[in-house]
């Protein structure tokens, strides 16, 4: 641009205040942060007439979309007469983008196990080797028996050269949280930096 400014509206008029577009909150950005384009998919599920509020009403309605990273998911309801009230997803993080939204897979899963008892370790090898580049939706790790202190952490590396070098393949890393035995990669920033989440962005 000739002026070398431009303006990002980071909400849609009316949406509560502190909040941004898909419900997330309006955090400031780091210099450099890399923004990306969105790309809109929609997938059209019809039923029949009086289907709603029935025992045949599915549990779960899928649509298959791999590979991808989603920024948010907006379910509404129409008819003849048009569209009903959206419900609003919001799938990416506030103001750490480790990754832009939430990744889905391509089919597959891997497990780690390590056995034995909890003790100070780096770069534990865990034989297991993936061929093919595959897409992460998410890393987490449970414990048998969790600390009492809560200090333990877990950080998931992968190596490209046969175990000579590593790398962080989750930046935040699993940590145990007290008093309950499970934490998530937001909970540092809601415990120790006072963000809030808002009521539909539960994780």
């Amino acid at each position: 641009m000739p002026s070398g400014e431009f303006h990002l509206q980071r909400a849609y008029p009316g949406v509560p205040e502190g909040q941004a577009t898909f419900g997330t909150m309006r955090c400031a950005h780091l210099a450099g942060m890399r923004f990306y384009k969105l790309d809109q998919k929609t997938f059209t599920f019809s039923v029949r007439k009086g289907f709603f509020r029935t025992p045949g009403l599915p549990a779960r309605i899928e649509a298959k979309l791999p590979s991808a990273c989603l920024v948010a998911a907006l379910a509404g309801v129409a008819n003849h007469f048009g569209y009903g009230p959206f419900t609003v997803f919001p799938l990416s993080r506030h103001n750490e983008p480790y990754m832009p939204g939430l990744r889905t897979c391509n089919g597959g899963a891997y497990t780690f196990q390590v056995p034995g008892p909890l003790t100070v370790q780096e770069n534990v090898v865990i034989p297991m080797k993936v061929q093919d580049a595959a897409s992460i939706r998410c890393v987490y790790a449970y414990l048998q028996r969790g600390t009492t202190d809560g200090q333990s952490a877990f950080l998931v590396k992968i190596s490209r050269d046969g175990g000579m070098t590593w790398e962080p393949l989750e930046y935040m890393g699993i940590a145990q949280a007290l008093p309950d035995a499970y934490k998530n990669s937001y909970d540092f920033l809601v415990n120790n930096e006072g963000h809030g989440l808002p009521a539909t962005r539960r994780l």
